[in-house]
């Protein structure tokens, strides 16, 4: 686990495009997907009374999130992972796994928690002892970029959509899903370690951003989630 800070700005589509032309000529993209571009989905845990989201509401330090999470897809490299916030920090500890022990976590088993992997050992405890369970599965569009020093990472993303059905993590598609962010909204999101650069914040940062706390999951289920 590496600490960083997260820096986060909810944009137009027109500061993200401006964003992405300065990203472009001073960060190189993600080798991940194609030109740094990738789908990202995530089935978040939670337990009975949403531990999770209620602490993310109250701005609780310390707190964690439980999530599986795949890339555009691909149900051959499933990642098991824990965030972590504390204060201005977030460290972020995660384990792959293949689909039979995703089946396993997503339908409440708590027998992996004997596993000798650290992470899915907290995260089946966790199940077990908390009643944590699927709450929110959610799909969005990734673009990102990396620089250095102080291993900067920036993700653009867009078309957030929260699906109705959380059993459909494992499908090929989580069905047609309801927006989240408004429209010609998207996130950028500044990952760092101790400080960022002065020439990137310059040049990638909009001069109107404006910070926010903005949370995927807390904004899916407290916003949309029980809508539907």
């Amino acid at each position: 686990m590496n600490k960083r800070y997260e820096d986060k700005y909810l944009c137009t589509e027109g500061q993200l495009a401006l964003v992405r032309v300065r990203a472009r000529g001073c960060l190189r993209p993600d080798g991940a997907g194609e030109n740094g571009r990738y789908t990202v989905r995530s089935l978040y845990f939670d337990g009975p009374d949403f531990p999770c989201a209620r602490e993310n509401e109250d701005g609780t330090s310390p707190r964690e999130k439980y999530r599986l999470r795949l890339y555009n897809g691909d149900k051959s490299l499933i990642r098991a992972e824990i965030k972590r916030k504390d204060g201005l920090t977030s460290e972020k500890s995660s384990t792959v796994i293949d689909a039979a022990v995703a089946r396993a976590l997503i339908s409440g088993q708590g027998e992996l928690v004997s596993s000798q992997d650290p992470v899915l050992r907290k995260f089946a405890l966790k199940i077990l002892t908390r009643g944590y369970r699927p709450s929110v599965l959610c799909e969005y569009s990734r673009e990102a970029y990396l620089g250095s020093p102080g291993r900067v990472r920036v993700t653009l993303d867009r078309d957030l959509r929260v699906a109705a059905d959380r059993e459909r993590f494992l499908e090929d598609s989580i069905g047609p899903g309801v927006p989240v962010f408004g429209l010609g909204q998207g996130l950028l999101e500044v990952k760092y370690s101790l400080l960022l650069p002065g020439w990137i914040a310059g040049s990638i940062i909009p001069e109107n951003g404006t910070k926010t706390a903005f949370s995927k999951y807390r904004m899916c289920r407290a916003d949309i989630f029980e809508r539907l």
